[in-house]
């Protein structure tokens, strides 16, 4: 309202009750008492009956957008519930499914345990049994060790005895034949020697074996040392005069009565080795010596003069001359002691070890020890050792294998498999 008394016009849109209005609006214009207030008001009903209209399609459409809104909203509100709902329902299942895995591993675990329990309570039953087994099989070998070594120990107490009488009387004979050119000093410390052998002599077999060595060098120093040369006859006819000596001698061992009793057969077989190893020997052998030397290695090993001439023979056959072939018999019957072989089995062996290995006869003696030695101290015997070396030595020597390295490759494995020469050799060759 300004100073020239301007009109207050007030518009009022709205559906409005006039006279109610008009008279309320006089009421608070007269308690403002103020003057020269000239009032008028003018409400267009028309247009505020546009407005009110206006005013409720606005309404009306708000009302419409918000049931839309809510509508949209329900509708949401349902899509997420179903994906909840589906959402829920696949995790339901796959915990079903993993519950149901986790079960059937579960039975399989224990399955596996069952089964593999089973199978240790069969193993322990079966390892039980076994052990069982070699306990047993184990006791049985200590009880048959046991009456082995008994067995052997009397064996050997009368091995020592016949040793001992067959000492005496084989230092009496020499005394007797050659008493002068005889070492009696040496003579007796043998027999002392003898003397002190017992059932329990540590390697007794080879201890003999070394004393009669021994009194066969106490006896050849005493022999004399010019011998006279034989034609053939002489020959046999000495011969047969050494083979009643050695029968003689034989006899302790063998019984007298027994021996005499085999005396013609004897004659007639060393005879037939005698043309044999004729047969074999070169012309200017001087047979007298060889026979001689011959029936003392076959005295001094306690064997009989066939198996010593079967030596003889076999060397001569594979190209020996007579000295060299003595050494082999030598060789041949300390080895025979010691493998328990016959010696036509053992001069095979030895003559086959030396060509493959290309030895000479002094060497012999040697391959003898080395199967004594390995065989006296590892689980292997002399005789295995042997099968293995004529199995395996060509192709040992064809490869560069010395005879050593094939005896302890032999060894080796013949502790490992327990399995014979024979079989050892093939595998090696």
């Amino acid at each position: 309202m300004t100073k020239n008394n301007e009109m207050l016009k007030i518009l009022i849109l709205g559906n409005l009750d006039i006279k109610s209005t008009a008279y309320e609006i006089n009421n608070q214009l007269k308690q403002l008492k103020l003057t020269n207030l000239n009032l008028k008001v003018n409400i267009d009903l028309g247009d505020a009956s546009k407005k009110t209209s206006s005013l409720k399609n606005d309404a009306l459409s708000y009302q419409k957008w918000w049931e839309q809104v809510l509508q949209r909203q329900e509708l949401e509100r349902e899509r997420v519930l179903q994906s909840e709902h589906r959402t829920r329902s696949a995790l339901e299942r796959k915990a079903a499914q993993e519950r149901e895995s986790a079960l059937r591993e579960e039975q399989r675990i224990r399955k596996a345990l069952e089964d593999q329990r089973i199978k240790e309570e069969q193993r322990v039953s079966k390892e039980r049994e076994k052990a069982l087994q070699e306990e047993q099989k184990l006791r049985r070998k200590i009880d048959q060790e046991q009456s082995k070594q008994q067995k052997t120990q009397q064996q050997n107490q009368s091995a020592v005895n016949l040793f001992q009488d067959k000492a005496k009387y084989n230092a009496d004979r020499l005394l007797q034949n050659l008493g002068k050119s005889v070492d009696k000093r040496a003579l007796q410390e043998w027999l002392n020697e003898v003397d002190k052998l017992t059932s329990k002599t540590p390697k007794l077999q080879q201890e003999i074996a070394r004393l009669n060595e021994r009194f066969r060098q106490i006896s050849t120093s005493a022999s004399d040392a010019g011998r006279r040369t034989f034609d053939l006859g002489q020959q046999m006819e000495h011969a047969f005069k050494k083979i009643a000596l050695w029968t003689a001698a034989g006899g302790i061992f063998f019984g007298a009565q027994t021996a005499l009793r085999s005396l013609l057969s004897v004659i007639v077989e060393v005879d037939t080795k005698l043309t044999e190893l004729s047969k074999v020997m070169s012309n200017d052998t001087d047979f007298s010596k060889l026979m001689s030397n011959t029936m003392e290695l076959a005295n001094t090993y306690g064997r009989s003069l066939t198996e010593a001439q079967d030596s003889l023979i076999e060397f001569g056959k594979a190209g020996y001359e007579a000295e060299e072939a003595l050494k082999l018999t030598n060789a041949t019957l300390l080895g025979a002691n010691v493998t328990g072989l016959k010696t036509g089995q053992m001069a095979e062996y030895l003559t086959g070890a030396l060509i493959q290995f290309n030895l000479t006869a002094e060497e012999s003696t040697r391959v003898i020890d080395k199967l004594n030695e390995v065989d006296n101290n590892y689980s292997v015997t002399s005789l295995g050792l042997a099968q293995s070396i004529a199995k395996a030595g060509e192709s040992a020597q064809a490869f560069g294998v010395t005879l050593d390295e094939l005896i302890g490759m032999t060894t080796a494995i013949g502790q490992a498999t327990r399995e014979s020469g024979n079989v050892i050799g093939r595998v090696a060759a």
